[in-house]
């Protein structure tokens, strides 16, 4: 059976309300609660990323190529392993 025009765009209308409270509660939550804390950590160990890698590239070995043995080296030091166990709590 399908519902009247009036109750139709009423359940919309409701639905939508919903949504945009969700979306201002998470917007708020991300700008001022844990989750700006979680996200200011994560750019921060990104950044952290991105430089080493830039630090990789843009130190050659003998041929002129990225040093593979600097990237071996951050590699085995398990940069990865180590954040996720440290981070893993702070969740």
């Amino acid at each position: 059976m399908k519902k009247p025009f009036e109750t139709e765009m009423d359940d919309t209308r409701q639905a939508v309300g919903q949504i945009v409270c969700l979306c201002t509660t998470i917007a708020l939550h991300q700008e001022f609660g844990v989750g700006k804390t979680r996200l200011e950590r994560i750019k921060a160990r990104i950044d952290e990323l991105e430089n080493q890698n830039t630090e990789v590239i843009m130190t050659p070995d003998a041929n002129g190529r990225p040093s593979k043995d600097k990237a071996e080296a951050i590699r085995k030091a398990g940069w990865l392993g180590a954040f996720l166990l440290t981070t893993e709590s702070r969740w």
